[in-house]
């Protein structure tokens, strides 16, 4: 017993030598819930690395002067070198790529093929393609994956999954789908000059909480829809979230949103004139996502109302659907 057992010994030892030097080609798929349009401009748009690679971010925000990007459409490769590493990136087709990895002397590569999902994606997911990538290893390896330390392909897939699939590292805002919790709302539409809005927005929202008090209503969130008429005008649709149903006068209309609808929610935090990146970014959001809008889109105030361009507010941008 004890001499089978050397032997077999003997065998595993000799077979994960072996092994070692028995070249072989790792396959994996992954799926990503992102468009392909975004996964190939993730890919092969150089500087967008710095985004979701952590190593060309990091050596970027140490000393940028020290990276280097280029694109060759001739030969429809782009390169990207940091210090002490060079990564390239060959287009073979629109749906694949080569990726070659040279640091410290050392060479790796592998293939990598974007898959769009054909059909319905699995059920309970929002997966629209697959990324599938092949790279050279041993056979070792491929039976103990956790010994080998040269991982660039793997670590790379799994990044940039993490980074597509994750809206506020994607869109860069928190971007989120859900059921209408406010649903009642009364509200003031206004036409005002563009140089007093500042002035007369605190005006609506106090007539809005008067006439919610004095109908004994309990008002709530603040909110506003805004469009433009010209240079000089500005039409509001300003609303205060409100607990039961009221009888519409000249002056204030009674909006309500069913419970069982979705509203697609964008939180922004940062000045009142920058605003226009978070509609960008949800707009993005949207049409990636083939979502259908119906009525008005209004920002939820979760701060006090801003005083001008330069306020700093924190409010969410919501986009009312018509199904999900």
């Amino acid at each position: 017993m004890k001499k089978a057992f050397q032997f077999l010994l003997v065998i595993i030892i000799c077979f994960l030598v072996v092994s070692y030097f028995i070249p072989v080609v790792r396959q994996e798929e992954i799926p990503v819930s992102n468009t392909l349009a975004n996964i190939v401009s993730s890919i092969f748009q150089p500087k967008n690395w710095i985004k979701w690679n952590p190593i060309v971010k990091e050596a970027w925000l140490k000393d940028s002067s020290k990276c280097k990007f280029q694109e060759d459409s001739s030969k429809q490769t782009v390169t990207i070198t940091i210090p002490g590493k060079q990564i390239t990136i060959y287009r073979e087709s629109y749906l694949l790529y080569k990726l070659e990895e040279v640091a410290d002397a050392k060479n790796s590569s592998a293939v990598l093929s974007i898959i769009p999902f054909m059909g319905n994606p699995p059920t309970g997911s929002n997966y629209q393609a697959r990324i599938a990538y092949g790279q050279n290893t041993r056979l070792i390896f491929k039976i103990f994956p956790f010994l080998e330390k040269n991982l660039f392909t793997k670590k790379s897939i799994d990044e940039l999954k993490s980074y597509l699939e994750d809206p506020t590292l994607f869109y860069g805002f928190p971007i989120s789908i859900k059921q209408t919790s406010d649903t009642l709302f009364l509200t003031s539409k206004q036409i005002l000059n563009q140089q007093e809005f500042f002035k007369k927005l605190p005006v609506v929202f106090d007539s809005l909480d008067s006439y919610a008090r004095a109908s004994k209503l309990e008002p709530g969130n603040r909110n506003v829809y805004y469009q433009t008429l010209s240079d000089n005008s500005l039409e509001i649709l300003a609303g205060i979230n409100i607990n039961k149903i009221v009888e519409p006068d000249s002056l204030y209309t009674f909006m309500h949103i069913p419970a069982v609808e979705y509203i697609v929610i964008a939180h922004f935090e940062g000045r009142f004139g920058d605003r226009a990146r978070v509609y960008g970014a949800i707009n993005k959001y949207v049409a990636d996502n083939q979502l259908i809008r119906i009525g008005v889109s209004f920002e939820k105030y979760l701060s006090p109302l801003p005083v001008s361009d330069s306020s700093v507010i924190r409010m969410d941008l919501c986009y009312p659907l018509r199904y999900y």
